[in-house]
């Protein structure tokens, strides 16, 4: 009997194991990551002066907005249950428009009807996405903001 037991335990690790490994040898994409779940909105970096220390910014009200993603390349940001503004309902839709990966899934481009905001994806993981604001009038690779997601 104790050999039944340990025979199944050691199959049971040794399928355990190789199922480890085949995740690992496929790692999930960033659309795949960036399309599984929800983000929330955690921090909101700032650096005014250019000289590379970020500071917080932001409402507390924004810490708990939600981001989807989904596969058909559409986003929404819906407010948390603390919403900003007092005639907006909580988890209602803030903003919408579509997404997009560029450069090898480095960058994030969200688009809205009149207008489109650009990230460098600096973290992209189960847990984590951490965007770095790309904007036009900034000197190339100058990062002014930060916006750090979990899920």
């Amino acid at each position: 009997m104790k050999k039944n037991t340990f025979a199944c335990l050691i199959l049971t690790l040794i399928a355990w194991c190789g199922c480890a490994s085949k995740t690992q040898d496929n790692p999930l994409t960033a659309s795949e990551l960036l399309t599984q779940g929800e983000w929330t909105s955690v921090v909101n970096l700032d650096d005014i002066d250019l000289d590379g220390t970020f500071v917080e910014f932001g409402d507390d009200c924004e810490k708990d907005d939600h981001f989807i993603f989904d596969k058909n390349n559409k986003f929404q940001q819906n407010s948390g249950l603390d919403a900003c503004d007092s005639s907006t309902a909580p988890n209602s839709v803030i903003a919408e428009g579509d997404w997009e990966l560029l450069n090898n899934d480095q960058n994030l481009v969200l688009k809205f009807p009149a207008d489109e905001i650009k990230f460098n994806i600096i973290q992209i993981n189960d847990h984590e996405l951490q965007l770095g604001l790309i904007e036009d009038n900034n000197p190339a690779g100058v990062i002014t903001q930060k916006l750090i997601l979990k899920r």
